[in-house]
């Protein structure tokens, strides 16, 4: 074999070895604590439902398709408990499970949010910070469980004026609702 075959085969071997790469951009979003501070409502909400969103789009000749919307899904959420302010009165959710900012929220799992304002439609944006999964381990007050949810306790003590943890949440913690865990703003410890 000749020093060019070899080469060429070498470069061959490279390019179908290579992975295919994806660069994900977001701006930079409020960080938990900017949520925490700047929260009316802290509340714990079960996700009951979720769909695709569909989207309708207009080809040619007037034609109406429907079509879905990549990532966008919307969900029936029922409020549990009441932390911080009045009851708010969302009963749904909308965010996007778009691998670049995307969110996952489980069907049936317990979450806590910290809003700003009241509405009837949750809206989450990329890669928001302001709902954390409770995972396992919550009971809802109705059922007369006494444990003591460790998440649950940092929250509880920092809205009574205890300072929450440098670190918190955790990027163990917040990769139950993130797919791609950004990494932190200037300044910002986790």
């Amino acid at each position: 074999m000749s020093v060019r075959t070899i080469c060429n085969l070498f470069i061959l071997i490279l390019i179908t070895w290579a992975q295919h790469s994806s660069a994900c951009t977001i701006s930079p979003q409020p960080t938990f604590k900017d949520h925490f501070v700047g929260a009316q409502h802290v509340f714990i909400f079960q996700l009951e439902s979720l769909a695709l969103v569909e989207q309708n789009k207009k080809p040619p000749k007037n034609r109406v398709v429907w079509d879905y919307s990549p990532g966008t899904v919307s969900g029936r959420i029922r409020i549990t408990e009441t932390l911080k302010g009045k009851k708010p009165q969302y009963k749904f959710i909308t965010f996007s499970t778009f691998w670049c900012g995307g969110l996952r929220l489980d069907v049936g799992h317990y979450f806590i949010a910290f809003a700003k304002n009241d509405g009837v439609v949750l809206k989450l944006g990329p890669s928001d910070r302001s709902v954390l999964n409770l995972r396992s381990g919550y009971f809802e007050p109705s059922e007369g469980v006494s444990y003591k949810h460790e998440l649950l306790n940092i929250i509880r003590a920092s809205l009574n004026g205890k300072p929450l943890p440098k670190d918190f949440p955790s990027i163990y913690t917040l990769q139950f609702t993130q797919y791609t865990t950004p990494p932190p703003l200037p300044g910002e410890t986790r």
